[in-house]
């Protein structure tokens, strides 16, 4: 029996998020559902679900930049592509996630106010704000690299997705939950 043209299609949703591997990469489509392992230690136990959005922006874009920062920032935001991934994470992996996130906010946080203290003191007080200014904007960066997911977006050929980073145990373990499925 035919379908009548008014009726919406059935859709496999499996189909559309399932997971593929190319042989160095996994290649998804938006919006992705990863197995349920731990991103992070490949534990499959007390897991917790992340979304998070990940962005893609072709690596040639950074030329633009002999243009200028305004032409580079426009092609940034023109080229930018954008995947919303839900992942799991175990509880462990999870809380440390969640520490070094606050501990970014909190390091952010500080090098605007050693900013601001600096046009404030003088003498010694305005060197130490120097030295505090330089040491809370590098370790916002390590803070920053700290709450990484453990993976990224290396490609995108439309319409697909291609992740790349994950540690051998998870990509595995990713292997055979996909092919159980």
């Amino acid at each position: 029996m035919s379908q009548s043209v008014y009726e919406t299609p059935k859709s496999n949703t499996q189909a559309v998020n399932a997971l593929e591997w190319d042989g160095y990469n996994y290649k998804i489509q938006d919006p992705a559902k990863l197995p349920s392992v731990c991103v992070s230690c490949g534990g499959e136990s007390d897991l917790v679900c992340v979304h998070k959005k990940l962005n893609y922006v072709h690596p040639a874009t950074l030329l633009w930049i002999i243009l200028g920062p305004i032409v580079l920032l426009i092609a940034y935001v023109v080229s930018l592509k954008s995947i919303k991934v839900e992942f799991q994470r175990c509880q462990s992996c999870h809380q440390k996630k969640t520490f070094w996130s606050k501990l970014n906010i909190a390091t952010w946080i500080s090098f605007i106010g050693f900013i601001a203290l600096a046009f404030v003191v003088e003498g010694s007080l305005r060197s130490f704000c120097s030295i505090m200014i330089f040491v809370s904007f590098f370790f916002g960066l390590f803070t920053l690299v700290m709450q990484d997911p453990g993976f990224s977006v290396k490609a995108h050929n439309k319409p697909y997705f291609y992740l790349k980073g994950f540690k051998k145990e998870v990509a595995k373990k990713f292997a055979m939950k996909t092919a159980k499925s």
